[in-house]
């Protein structure tokens, strides 16, 4: 073989090696031209948020539930337009070409029954005083689609503010004992158990069972984000109790010392505790019934500390040192227990447990929080969400 040929044949390689690089670029990204136009996607659903459910403020950098059943979520094993089998192939835009990704997680989706769950992140939710709905796209279903497409500014992290500093979906399920954190802190915690031994049917998706023992709570250590005051706070969860006994569902807080505070069942009523700079109080509310599904906030800010449950206004307690709340950096949180023993455990189910500092969540964001929430509706069934086929 002579050396001209040689060469020729080494250059041919290179561009072969070349083309093949810009192929599978061009494939595990969701801006590639294979995409654009609603190209190469099987279906594509607009989902409206129906804005008369939600309350007349329009919200901004609001985190929506995305709930879907359709044999259009199913996988291509079960007869479905889903070629990935992790199911990268489900992407959210905001558009109908599919070619201006939001930011999303998948919280769930089962390949075989063709369900899927996801929260995502609405930049403008409109309020009922607008004029129209806040609109996603789901786009299910590309081929040319083979890697992760919810990472850098999509990644599920970027769903949340920066002024959450912990996101728990509670739906971990596996031979580990690690609670997962949705935002950029990756505050996760440790639980006493593999998470596959307390995994339960939740409100949203999948949740942690607690059954009121010592074997029983996760501790999340010192939170990014926790430094010695903040300006406001928000406790939230769904929450599903066995037993109103005295009890921490969660915080980081001891009365009248270090830490935010916590929420608990204390002297047969439901406690939010919080210190400020200079004392501490106690928002208190009468019990919640047990053995059904209900959403806990505490909102501290601004002269005020607010009960809300299942998205209504409880109580809104005057305190005019809540204006700066002690954090305590040297204190562990705990979901299940009290901060300093091992003692008052929780007994029940927790889901979407959220820990918000420096911001005040109004009346309008935990309202439209729960109306999301309790009642996504689902396609051919619309609710809070509206889907309607483009493609």
């Amino acid at each position: 073989m002579s050396l001209l040929t040689k060469t020729i044949i080494s250059q041919l390689l290179v561009c072969v090696a070349a083309v093949a690089q810009r192929a599978t670029f061009s494939a595990q990204n969701v801006t590639a031209q294979s995409v654009g136009s609603s190209g190469g996607w099987q279906r594509v659903y607009k989902v409206e948020v129906d804005r008369t459910k939600n309350t007349s403020a329009n919200l901004s950098n609001f985190p929506v539930l995305l709930s879907g059943t359709s044999a259009n979520f199913k996988g291509a094993t079960y007869g479905g337009p889903v070629t990935s089998m992790n199911g990268y192939d489900i992407v959210v835009a905001a558009d109908a070409a599919c070619t201006t990704p939001v930011p999303w997680g998948v919280e769930s989706w089962n390949p075989s029954a063709g369900t899927w769950k996801a929260h995502v992140l609405a930049t403008s939710l409109n309020g009922s005083s607008a004029a129209s709905n806040t609109s996603l796209y789901v786009c299910i279903g590309n081929s040319a689609i083979v890697g992760k497409q919810n990472v850098g500014p999509y990644a599920e992290a970027n769903v949340y503010d920066t002024n959450y500093k912990m996101v728990l979906h509670m739906a971990d399920n596996a031979a580990n004992n690690t609670v997962t954190d949705a935002t950029a802190n990756a505050a996760n915690g440790a639980n006493s158990v593999n998470t596959s031994s307390r995994t339960a049917t939740g409100q949203i998706n999948g949740a942690m069972s607690y059954a009121g023992t010592s074997s029983d709570s996760t501790d999340f250590g010192i939170p990014a984000g926790l430094g010695l005051y903040s300006s406001a706070f928000a406790m939230e969860f769904w929450f599903n109790a066995a037993s109103t006994g005295d009890s921490i569902i969660m915080g980081n807080g001891v009365y009248n010392g270090s830490g935010i505070g916590y929420v608990a069942f204390f002297s047969a009523t439901f406690q939010c505790v919080y210190n400020t700079a200079s004392s501490s109080g106690a928002a208190i509310i009468a019990l919640p019934p047990t053995g059904s599904w209900h959403h806990y906030a505490c909102v501290g800010g601004g002269g005020h500390v607010k009960v809300y449950l299942d998205g209504a206004l409880a109580l809104d307690q005057l305190d005019s040192n809540a204006t700066a709340f002690h954090n305590a950096d040297a204190n562990h949180w705990y979901i299940g227990r009290w901060v300093a023993a091992a003692s008052f455990y929780y007994s029940g189910l927790l889901d979407e447990v959220r820990l918000t500092l420096n911001t005040t969540r109004s009346s309008d964001w935990i309202a439209d929080e729960v109306a999301n929430q309790a009642l996504p509706g689902d396609i051919g069934s619309p609710n809070y969400l509206i889907w309607t086929v483009v493609k």
